[in-house]
């Protein structure tokens, strides 16, 4: 069996989200390093600079350099995205496994607790829940959280209602297997696939919702820097100033489109099916 990463290497859209993905967390990691001022350092002379040698991305209206702001602001990002991914997975995992393993009016409850809250457009309730509890770091992870696991619980559900049903789940049950254990050990690692693969593009809206969000004036406060907030100072300065949007919109496209990608190329490499259909039409 051929190890995932080899799989990726020869994936082009799963390459090029990776590489992608890779030089964003790098670059998050290393931001204090790589930036070459404070991304909080007022310079009011130098506002409104375009790119140059001094200040490669250009400054903004404080004077700012927008090259350190983008590079501090891949952190806010990437921190929320994972952090969202992370517990959102977590927690859709367990509500499906147990709705999809014993059914029932657990079952009944929970699916429609999930209809109810995908019947409305996850980043409006995303709105309402941060203009409700009040602009910061985490009440914005909270409220993503609380639309994004639904889309987990679902898919864990549905794939826990296949898998539960074939032989060696029986197998392991007639040995004596606990209920955890039979979850755990053997449901789970088996419908892990299509969880990477919603992961990889629930990273991707996680990124654009918060961006979205700080855009609005509901996501990290000033002067914490966010591409969406930098989208929000630049708007008035489209056409004296468009390296303002420019840069941070730039960002945000890479890393959406990254993690889309990756997604995407995941899904057609753990899918047979996929990567049959596309290895024929490539021939």
């Amino acid at each position: 069996m051929t190890p995932l990463w080899k799989e990726i290497g020869q994936n082009r859209l799963a390459l090029f989200g990776a590489t992608v993905a890779l030089a964003m967390t790098l670059a998050a990691l290393l931001a204090p390093v790589l930036s070459p001022f404070e991304f909080d350092r007022q310079t009011l002379v130098q506002r409104l600079e375009p790119p140059s040698r001094g200040h490669w991305f250009g400054t903004d209206e404080l004077g700012r350099d927008i090259l350190s702001r983008v590079l501090h602001g891949t952190q806010i990002s990437l921190l929320v995205g994972f952090s969202v991914v992370v517990a959102s997975s977590c927690l859709g995992m367990l509500a499906g496994s147990l709705a999809g393993y014993y059914g029932g009016w657990f079952d009944e409850v929970l699916m429609r607790v999930v209809d109810v809250l995908l019947a409305f457009p996850g980043i409006l309730l995303a709105i309402a829940l941060v203009a409700f509890w009040g602009p910061g770091l985490e009440k914005l992870i909270l409220a993503l959280v609380a639309v994004g696991w639904v889309g987990y619980a679902r898919l864990v559900r549905g794939q826990i209602l296949k898998v539960k049903e074939l032989d060696f789940i029986r197998a392991a049950r007639s040995l004596g297997g606990t209920d955890a254990h039979i979850i755990v050990r053997h449901l789970i690692p088996n419908i892990i696939q299509p969880v990477l693969v919603q992961a990889s593009i629930g990273m991707a809206g996680a990124i654009l919702s918060e961006a979205s969000l700080s855009f609005l004036g509901l996501g990290v406060p000033p002067p914490l820097p966010s591409w969406g907030a930098m989208l929000n100072d630049g708007r008035g300065h489209l056409f004296d100033a468009p390296h303002l949007v420019f840069f941070p919109g730039l960002a945000t496209m890479l890393a959406v489109l990254s993690f889309n990608f990756l997604g995407d190329g995941l899904r057609e490499i753990l899918n047979p099916r996929l990567r049959f259909l596309a290895a024929k039409s490539a021939n």
